[in-house]
């Protein structure tokens, strides 16, 4: 009941953010324009390097944390799908090196996730 009336008020444009979230966003926006009002040239090309290089980093990072993943890959598509097996079955045998990097593909995907975090509050901060 209470969801319905709350729809029917989003439709009508009478619903609006609470105190707390609009003086969030004031408050953010206030900082941005006395930032931007306030930053020298000098400052302002320093964040813009610092934002470049976490960009670089967590590009960089995701490539090489990806790339694992495509060795099980052309596994599979070259000797389970494109070279069947002879007696006509379609099982798939996987060696175990291929298991050893679909879980260090595995182990990659998580560091990525987590680097990615101490990337940004490493040198996200402007």
């Amino acid at each position: 009941m209470a969801n319905d009336q709350q729809q029917q008020q989003a439709e009508e444009g009478e619903l609006s953010p609470g105190p707390s979230a609009t003086a969030t966003a004031a408050t953010a926006t206030a900082r941005a324009a006395t930032t931007a009002a306030t930053e020298s040239p000098q400052s302002r090309q320093k964040r813009e390097n610092n934002l470049a290089a976490v960009l670089m980093g967590i590009s960089v990072l995701f490539v090489f944390c990806q790339s694992a993943k495509i060795i099980p890959d052309v596994h599979e598509v070259i000797y389970c799908r494109l070279l069947p097996d002879r007696s006509g079955g379609s099982t798939c045998v996987i060696p175990d090196f291929i298991e050893r990097v679909v879980s260090l593909s595995h182990l990659l995907l998580a560091i990525n996730s987590s680097a990615n975090f101490i990337i940004y509050t490493w040198r996200g901060e402007c």
